[in-house]
Order: C-alpha cells, then structure tokens, then sequence
C-alpha cells in the first residue's frame, strides 16, 4: 500500500497567505483558484516583461505586480516587487531585480505543482 506524496500547498511554502487569500474572495474557492491564476500568468511573463520594459518602466512594473501579490496575499513576491518598484534605478535596483525573478520563479513553481495535483486528484 503506497502512501500518496503531499500536495503541494504555496501556503505551506510560506508563499501565499491562504487565510488572506479567503478573506479577499469571502472564501469563495473557485475565485480564488481563478485569481492565483491570473498572478500565475503575470509571474510567467514576468521576465520577457522586466526585459520589454527596460530600465525606465521596472518600477511601474513593480509596483503593479506588488499590487496584485498584496491582495492575494503573496507576501514574499509583495515585498520584492515592492523593492523593484523603489529601488531599480539605485545601485540596488540588480540586486532586486534578480530577488524579484527567484521569488517570481519560486511561486510559479508552487502555482503549477498545486494545479497540475488539483488537475489529477
């Protein structure tokens, strides 16, 4: 008898703040699935975008993408995006460009992992 492997969970990963999240939609799961998404696509396109945009519009892009993580409650990809939006044209602006694209990456990975077993199950 083989035990099923977890599924994986973005809350569990600390990246989304499922209790937030449900806030947001009045726990209406459907919404929420819908909405993460939409944050799944942008965090896809996010590094054509980042190179599309260019130096001058890396602070807009962040914040916009801030704003959409905020209210679903992905709080690491919040606080990166955040960075971008203040800090890309310091000398700190690499730096959190680079910070942004790992967390970006991390929670597309989550995003789809948690899709493809929601899929299957």
């Amino acid at each position: 008898m083989s035990e099923e492997a977890p599924r994986p969970d973005p809350q569990h990963a600390g990246l989304i703040d499922r209790d937030h999240l449900r806030a947001q939609t009045m726990g209406d799961e459907a919404l929420s699935d819908e909405l993460l998404l939409m944050l799944l696509a942008q965090v896809e396109a996010l590094p054509g975008e980042i190179d599309r945009v260019g130096a001058e519009g890396r602070a807009a892009l962040g914040h916009r993408l801030a704003g959409a993580a905020a209210n679903l409650g992905a709080r690491r990809l919040e606080a990166a995006a955040r960075a971008v939006a203040v800090l890309d044209r310091s000398a700190d602006g690499a730096a959190a460009v680079a910070r942004l694209l790992g967390e970006a990456a991390a929670l597309a990975s989550a995003l789809r992992a948690a899709t493809c077993d929601a899929v299957r199950g």
